[in-house]
């Protein structure tokens, strides 16, 4: 079957390797057939006569074909070739289509806004339309002027909300109540102290102890979350929320002292034998009789309950 130049059109004689009216190389179309008698694990394709055909001499056109320079060789070839990267005459036509899709384009919108007058006319002699829209593009860029700019400012910082402080504080302040009865009350953390720290049974003190541990920390969590808020010293409710703040801290000094207190009685087997140690801890922050802290809470509760400010 007589073949043909895929330049020109020109018939070829057999075996060529240039066409004869154009000078084009010719390429010729083969078939893989899967063969594994000579693989190539580094690159390209390998013949059966020993010589290795680079990847980048070759264009894959399916899974079972590849086009390549034509001699008078058999050739066959092998699947089991490496890998080859993007074919860079593929990669450079395709970037060259997408710069002149953007010159059309450039020149269209130019045309359709009257920034470019149609070729021919006296304005643009001698200047191609590409020319032409690549101009008036930048004309366009020099002349527009340079978008706003907000000016930067600093950010406040993250105040809350009076309401916000005053709803805070009085959800607090009602807690104390119930925190002063697991305390001081019937049933309450003090009352359990002297009823079992001198008991015989370790799990009794041990337990007693754990709940003292469990109301100090939640204690401490809320006074904690009132001094994140970071009220500001000019806020209408400031001298409110130190005032219910002072009140937990004076919750916190007196279940502290069970704290330590039960610290030291769990430490022994038999408590009785350190009765004076273990009172010593509980009572080293007591002023007299009555604890300190009690007696500030005291005097300072009934006058703190927060009240909103118009």
């Amino acid at each position: 079957m007589a073949k043909f130049c895929t330049w020109c059109g020109a018939p070829l004689e057999p075996g060529a390797r240039f066409c004869g009216e154009c000078g084009g190389r010719i390429l010729e179309t083969v078939m893989v057939d899967g063969s594994r008698e000579r693989t190539d694990d580094l690159r390209g394709f390998d013949i059966v006569d020993g010589r290795s055909l680079p990847a980048d001499a070759t264009l894959r056109m399916d899974r079972d074909a590849v086009v390549v320079p034509s001699d008078t060789k058999a050739k066959r070839f092998s699947l089991d070739s490496a890998k080859k990267g993007p074919n860079k005459l593929l990669v450079a036509l395709g970037v060259v289509a997408a710069l002149v899709v953007l010159v059309v384009a450039a020149a269209v919108f130019a045309y359709a806004t009257g920034a470019v007058p149609l070729r021919g006319s006296d304005s643009d002699q001698g200047v191609s339309a590409s020319e032409s829209a690549a101009e008036a593009a930048h004309d366009e860029a020099a002349q527009s002027p340079a978008p706003a700019v907000a000016p930067v400012e600093d950010k406040p910082a993250d105040v809350p909300r009076e309401t916000e402080i005053f709803e805070s504080l009085a959800a607090a302040y009602d807690k104390l109540a119930a925190y002063d009865e697991r305390i001081g009350g019937d049933g309450g953390c003090v009352e359990e102290f002297n009823a079992s720290f001198l008991a015989r049974s370790m799990d009794a003190r041990l337990k007693a102890k754990q709940t003292v541990d469990t109301l100090l920390a939640e204690l401490q969590a809320d006074v904690d979350g009132l001094k994140g808020m970071a009220i500001p010293s000019t806020s209408a409710y400031a001298a409110q929320a130190a005032d219910v703040i002072e009140l937990y801290e004076c919750q916190i000094g007196r279940v502290q002292a069970l704290a330590e207190a039960w610290a030291v009685d769990v430490g022994y087997e038999i408590p009785s034998e350190h009765k004076d140690e273990i009172l010593a801890a509980y009572s080293k922050s007591s002023a007299g009789s009555t604890s300190k802290h009690l007696a500030r809470y005291d005097e300072l509760y009934p006058k703190a309950k927060p009240h909103e400010v118009s």
